[in-house]
């Protein structure tokens, strides 16, 4: 990976850091400004919106990635601008069906304005159609400063638009108005952004430069296992709230979120890679290809594996940290779904689609949610809440090896060269034996720091704090020993998590 493209994925991921962050910080704030009942409906709310948001974009803004690269400038602004007016006109269909059924959908939560809360965030779906085309486009054409800039400034102003309606008791018509308000903005800078400031004549010549059945060939397929993979992470969700109480659905959906700061980093990694891996396929140039995936995925396993290890044997005190003592029960369903980490150390499909094969990940999503609906409710009837997430891993599992297998067949490679086993249980063992080590450390002076704290946020964080210390001791020496992490490993995470790379750009484009 050249120090180029390094920078720009760093920039990248940095500002999708930040977002996980900044979701992490959102539910954190809404957990602890709203009751139960109040935070599940919002939670539920926000996720059909994100559901009709995937169904109705007909996988259209993530075929920029592919069909950019191959564009002169001009067709690619023209495509732009016509795709953004197409999903507007795609949106209005999914608005009507969102207004008809979210009240039906939510009558269990028993919401006295349900008809005005849905056509605010029907608006808001409106508007969120059209600016999901920004960013795509923007990361297209390897703008990765800019990328990064409407990334962070949608991630603030989300958490913003959200929290502060909450925070001063606007209730659940002032969050949606708030999230409503974040989507017309990314609208209003996409039709900016490429109808006034992008360069390029618009005609037919340019127009003539791709064709309208390609792009929905591409995108359909790309779309349909967005949705599946979707209701395959929902499905649980779905079925708790149907079948237990607004005060356990918020339980549940706390804890059966992932991390959010790493999967974040892992999926904006190969998204940010996609044009380099587009380029690549197309030069035939296998090899490279394979060790660009290949040395992606290393590089962030060197914070996912230590995270996930970390984590899992101190999942209490993080839940009573950052949730408070009401949400214990939620460490259940939140170590299960820890196991995810190891298995997404990049955004397989996105391998996939960089190739120009869209239906493999397809047929992968469908399988994985004919799994997870037939394991949901008996593990659940079984293990209790602990049942659909161990569903969801189990379900998510497969298609990861599915799509591993088709990635495989396409350059005929054997199983130890489509994926870096080696290294990858190398890192995770390491990771574990500090995180066990830790732990162990930290259950022989637990009773010192039981006996001087009484409250459990602050147990919880000062156990946080010396344990974290300890395993970073632990961690960093032994990786660096059997030669799992380098030197330079060290300085480039160091440049991503200290946006050093978002500096220099900054700089760079302020002096010209």
């Amino acid at each position: 990976m050249s120090k180029s493209l390094a920078a720009g994925v760093g920039l990248v991921s940095a500002a999708n850091m930040l977002g996980g962050i900044l979701n992490l910080l959102l539910i954190v704030a809404l957990t602890r400004l709203l009751s139960k009942p109040d935070f599940a409906a919002i939670a539920f709310i926000y996720m059909l919106f994100t559901l009709m948001s995937s169904i109705g974009t007909l996988g259209l803004p993530s075929a920029l990635l592919f069909y950019v690269p191959k564009l002169s400038p001009s067709a690619s602004r023209h495509l732009g601008l016509w795709l953004g007016g197409l999903l507007t006109a795609l949106s209005l269909p999914m608005t009507a069906l969102f207004m008809f059924f979210g009240p039906i959908l939510t009558s269990k939560f028993a919401l006295p304005n349900a008809y005005t809360l849905f056509s605010v965030v029907g608006l808001a779906l409106i508007f969120d159609f059209s600016g999901q085309t920004l960013t795509g486009y923007l990361l297209a054409k390897e703008r990765y400063l800019s990328t990064a800039i409407v990334t962070t400034l949608f991630n603030l102003s989300r958490f913003l638009g959200l929290t502060l309606p909450a925070y001063f008791g606007l209730g659940l018509v002032g969050m949606v108005w708030g999230l409503c308000l974040t989507t017309a903005l990314r609208s209003l800078g996409f039709f900016i952004y490429t109808g006034l400031i992008e360069s390029g004549e618009l005609n037919e010549h340019t127009r003539a430069e791709w064709q309208t059945k390609e792009l929905f060939s591409y995108g359909i397929p790309l779309s349909l296992s967005s949705v599946v993979g979707k209701l395959n992470v929902q499905a649980d969700k779905y079925m708790i709230a149907a079948l237990a109480t607004a005060e356990v659905y918020a339980i549940y959906h706390v804890g059966a979120l992932e991390v959010p700061l790493v999967a974040t980093l892992a999926y904006s990694v190969t998204r940010a890679l996609m044009p380099s891996l587009v380029s690549a396929h197309d030069r035939r140039d296998h090899h490279g290809f394979i060790e660009l995936w290949h040395t992606s995925m290393i590089k962030v396993s060197i914070i996912i594996l230590p995270v996930f290890s970390f984590l899992m044997f101190f999942a209490e005190p993080l839940i009573t940290l950052i949730f408070s003592a009401d949400y214990q029960q939620a460490s259940i369903p939140f170590r299960i779904y820890l196991c995810l980490l190891p298995l997404r150390l990049c955004a397989y499909g996105a391998i996939l689609r960089s190739m120009g094969a869209t239906k493999p990940v397809l047929m992968s999503s469908l399988l994985s949610l004919i799994i997870n609906v037939s394991l949901n409710y008996p593990l659940y009837l079984w293990l209790g809440l602990s049942g659909p997430a161990t569903a969801s891993v189990i379900a998510q599992l497969i298609a990861i090896l599915f799509l591993l297998n088709t990635i495989r067949g396409h350059f005929t490679l054997p199983w130890r060269a489509v994926f870096p086993f080696s290294k990858i249980l190398t890192g995770l063992c390491i990771s574990l034996i500090a995180a066990l080590l830790t732990f162990l450390i930290m259950t022989s002076g637990q009773r010192y720091l039981s006996a001087s704290l009484s409250s459990s946020s602050l147990h919880s964080a000062l156990t946080l704090n010396i344990a974290g210390a300890i395993y970073l001791v632990l961690y960093l020496p032994l990786a660096w020993r059997v030669r799992y992490i380098s030197t330079q490993d060290l300085k480039t995470l160091w440049s991503w998590l200290s946006l050093k790379s978002t500096r220099k750009a900054l700089r760079a484009r302020l002096s010209k």
